[in-house]
Parts: C-alpha cells; sequence; structure tokens
C-alpha cells in the first residue's frame, strides 16, 4: 500500500461558549460584544491575494489583506493572515468551518497574532465579515451562520437557523469603534437579510441520518478490518481533570470501542514525553494535544468571551481500496461496493485554558471528546439533536444514543 503525500486535516467541531449557566450544555456564538473584546485586532480591508503555500510540509492558505482601518491593534498597510488548509499538487488540507478569503473581496476581520508573526481569525469563520450590499443598496456585514456547520443559538438559548441576521455597517463600525474605545455604544445594527429562501430550500430538504466527514468522499481506518488496534498516546495534562484529562479520554474512547456491533478497536497507549508534532504533520503517531501545546487553536480559552474548546481529525491518510457496505442505512448511505481512502494518523487537540473551573465539567469534555473521536472515525455531523455527533453538545453524557 502506498502512502501517498495527501494530508487531511479537519477542524471538526466548533464548541462555543458563555459563562451562562447552561454554557457548559449549549454552543453559542460570542456575542458582537464579547468578539469585539477578545480580538487583540480588528481590521477593515480587501483581499489581495489569498492562495495556498507549503510552509515546510505544511498546507496553509496565506491571505494578504490592505488595510484601509483600523478598529483596534497597532496595524496598517498589509497584514498576513494564515490559516490551516488548501491544496497544492497531491497534498491537501481541509479545514472544516474555517474562513475562507476571496481575492477583491473586502471584509471586517476579527484577528488574533500568532508566534509566526502572521494572524489568524479568531474562532475560525466567527471572525470573519465580508462586505456586501442589500437590494435596496445598503452596505452590510455578512457572515454565513445559517449555512456554517455548527448549531447555533442566540442568547436567549433559541435557534437562529431560521432567521439571517447581519450588520448594517455603518451601525456596526460605530459599535466596534465605541466598544474599543470603552464607550456603550448602541448595538440597534441588524438586519435581517431577505435571503431566506435559501433557508427555506436547505429546509424542505431530506437530512440523511449521518454524514461522513466530506461526503462523498469516504475515509476509514482499514486496520479495523485486519483485526488491528489503532492505539493513542497523550501529550500534556488538562488541569483538572481526571489524571489531567486521560480518564475523560478513555471515557470517550470506550464510548465507541464498547459498541459491539461496529468493528472499532481504539486504546489509550500512555503519555508520551516530549512535544508532539503539529497536527497538519505526520508522524506516525495517534495524538491527544492537551492544553494546546502547538498552538493548534488561536488564543486561549476564556469564559466570558467563549470560543472553541476542542478540534479533532485525521492527518495521515493512503491510497486506500474497496470498502463494502454490508447495509443501507438510509437514502443517502446506500449498500454497495466503494472506493475508501485509508486513514492512518489521527489527533484530538483541547485548548488551552480548559478547565472545570472555566466552566467544563468532566461530563462535559468526556462529550466533547467522544464527539471528536467520532470525526476521526470519519463521521460528520447528524441531524438529530440528541445524537452525540450533533453539532451542539447535548448535554446527554458521552455515550451513542439511537
Amino acid at each position: 500500500m502506498t502512502l501517498h503525500r495527501f494530508r487531511a486535516y479537519w477542524l471538526t467541531c466548533v464548541f462555543l461558549m458563555t459563562a451562562f449557566a447552561a454554557s457548559a450544555t449549549t454552543i453559542i456564538l460570542p456575542t458582537d460584544e464579547q468578539l469585539i473584546e477578545k480580538s487583540p485586532v480588528i481590521v477593515a480591508g480587501t483581499i489581495v491575494r489569498s492562495s495556498p503555500v507549503l510552509i515546510g510540509d505544511k498546507v496553509w492558505t496565506e491571505t494578504i489583506l490592505s488595510i484601509d482601518r483600523a478598529f483596534k491593534g497597532s496595524v496598517d498597510g498589509e497584514v498576513t493572515i494564515r490559516e490551516i488548509g488548501g491544496t497544492i499538487d497531491d497534498q491537501v488540507t481541509k479545514v472544516f468551518v474555517g474562513p475562507e478569503y476571496t481575492p477583491g473581496e473586502r471584509v471586517l476581520a476579527f484577528l488574533t497574532p500568532t508566534p509566526r508573526g502572521d494572524f489568524q481569525t479568531v474562532d475560525l469563520y466567527v471572525g470573519k465579515f465580508s462586505e456586501q450590499r442589500t437590494l435596496a443598496g445598503s452596505r452590510i456585514w455578512h457572515r454565513d451562520d445559517v449555512t456554517a456547520d455548527v448549531a447555533l443559538v442566540d442568547r436567549d438559548f433559541k435557534p437562529i437557523q431560521a432567521r439571517n441576521v447581519q450588520r448594517d455597517a455603518i451601525g456596526f463600525e460605530q459599535y466596534v469603534a465605541d466598544r474599543v474605545a470603552g464607550r456603550q455604544g448602541s448595538n440597534n445594527y441588524g438586519v435581517e437579510n431577505p435571503l431566506l429562501e435559501r433557508d427555506v430550500l436547505a429546509a424542505s430538504r431530506i437530512a440523511p441520518d449521518f454524514t461522513l466527514i466530506s461526503e462523498p468522499t469516504i475515509y476509514r481506518w482499514f486496520a479495523f478490518d485486519r483485526g488491528n488496534t489503532v492505539p493513542w498516546y497523550s501529550y500534556g495534562t488538562q488541569p483538572g481533570y481526571t489524571n489531567g484529562g486521560v480518564g475523560e479520554v478513555q471515557t470517550a474512547m470506550g464510548v465507541w470501542t464498547g459498541y459491539s456491533s461496529a468493528l472499532i478497536r481504539y486504546s489509550y497507549a500512555g503519555a508520551q514525553s516530549g512535544s508532539p508534532a503539529p497536527s497538519s504533520q505526520t508522524n506516525g503517531i495517534n495524538e491527544v494535544e492537551f492544553n494546546d501545546p502547538d498552538q493548534e487553536i488561536a488564543g486561549s480559552w476564556n469564559r466570558s468571551t467563549g470560543g472553541v474548546v476542542g478540534l479533532g481529525g485525521f492527518n495521515g491518510v493512503a491510497s486506500g481500496g474497496n470498502w463494502t457496505s454490508t447495509f443501507t442505512a438510509d437514502s443517502s448511505h446506500i449498500q454497495g461496493t466503494f472506493r475508501a481512502y485509508e486513514i492512518s494518523e489521527a489527533f484530538l487537540a483541547i485548548q488551552d485554558g480548559v478547565s472545570p473551573t472555566a466552566g467544563i465539567p468532566s461530563a462535559t469534555l468526556a462529550e466533547i471528546l467522544a464527539h471528536e473521536f467520532g470525526h476521526t472515525l470519519g463521521l460528520g455531523h447528524s441531524t438529530d439533536s440528541t445524537a452525540l455527533m450533533y453539532p451542539s453538545v447535548t448535554g446527554l453524557g458521552a455515550s451513542l444514543r439511537t
């Protein structure tokens, strides 16, 4: 079997939480106020270029933003934004719910500096707004929460998928400027986008019972078919959890290995010393990275402003072969023989600062880890709001539910 120079990287679940009492069981977007507070740099400008680049053996998308207004941070001229993801020849890195920048596009970007000297977008797609105009000609800042692959609720914990509320550009810019200057500001800038027909059409489609991580492409562990066990190792610790987080990892892993109807053979093989490899780089080890030692997730977890708690997926893919599904699961996943890539290496990372005292108790972390392990198995999200693979933390714990 040939191992191709093929990388697959998924930011598979964005856990956006706040300090509200129910935050441990609900994913909500940071409010605009929180997004402004947590972003070291906020700028408006035009995308000069955006293209994949190879840095070492990693594929990134490098975006050059020409600034015409800086709301926050000492920046001017041009800034470089680098996000993991892109395709160069046969080397592929795919980012789930990452921001996408298009040359010529005018954007309002909420950024954080990195140790590399460039910038990343705060909370993946959440920190990027695109300038658009309404049919009446008014300028708005648009963020596509409706089609983003995360489940969203508003501050009253009510679903917002049915509404596409955008931001009047002048009002939003004034609010950003006011908040940066320490003024209260007015947040009366919401505009209900008239493109509700898209939501109606999306709602009318028959949703599958489950999804694969990058359909129609199939990725799976052929090691299970060969009777092999896939070992996982941990790096570092997550303070406040059982054995530094190992207990929660084992609970989460047991959710899948305990499902007797499937040939899932994961095992926890112990702690590793030293430093883990970045998730976009293969090293032959399946890693659980506690406290985000490689800064895969921009910034640090802050209970008061929300953010990304964890990410996971696989970063090693071999050529694979044919795989036969022995039954029809639903209308989108039928019985038959399909071409599948073989997963050869996977990873999980938990953000630094995540702890029980920061609002994420042990049971919630175990549920998050179990969800992320599902992504490392090649599974995408479910539309069933009680399912483990539902995009939001359900609060039902680390268990498979039917």
